[in-house]
């Protein structure tokens, strides 16, 4: 029975991998966008907006994340013969939820997550959630605004890179058990 019912959420995973490929070449165009934004130096306003828009793309890649995070860990369930089970979960079950409740959901993936990663989307959702609420503050400086922006831009291209590599050593796990 546990056979089925691993077969079934495969088959399930045929029109989700459609979806991405489609939804891939759309981030892949906006991320190019975002950072030809965040070039633009004499512009601060277009650095924070870069590194607002970056968090959200964050965001999206965390959701989409999940269902290879969940794949992962029911394929160990199945090797490792274990009676748990793992449902694989679609990243729309994570529309409702801020970031930070996302990052919570993420940080769980304890040996697949490593610690630098957590950290580091800690410290954006904190960097994030200061722009979100504090921007317009009269106590906010525009200097420091901007400093942070540039600050958090770094941060969130490395998490990105991050997040490409983990996705890339996920598919060659994939890709070596298939054989």
């Amino acid at each position: 029975m546990k056979d089925n019912v691993f077969k079934m959420k495969e088959n399930d995973l045929i029109g989700y991998i459609n979806r991405l490929q489609s939804w891939r070449i759309k981030v892949d165009f906006l991320k190019d966008q975002i950072d030809k934004l965040a070039k633009l130096k004499d512009f601060p306003i277009f650095c924070i907006a870069a590194f607002l828009l970056k968090t959200q793309i964050i965001e999206f890649e965390l959701k989409e994340m999940f269902i290879s995070l969940d794949l992962e860990v029911a394929i160990k369930l199945r090797i490792s013969n274990s009676d748990l089970t793992r449902e694989i979960r679609d990243p729309s079950e994570f529309d409702n939820k801020t970031l930070g409740q996302i990052i919570t959901c993420f940080c769980e993936y304890n040996g697949i997550v490593t610690v630098k990663l957590k950290k580091q989307l800690h410290e954006l959702n904190s960097l994030r959630n200061k722009f979100t609420h504090h921007i317009f503050d009269a106590k906010t400086e525009t200097k420091s605004l901007t400093d942070d922006a540039e600050k958090g831009l770094t941060m969130a291209n490395d998490i990105l890179d991050q997040l490409s590599i983990l996705s890339l050593k996920l598919k060659e796990k994939w890709e070596q058990g298939a054989k």
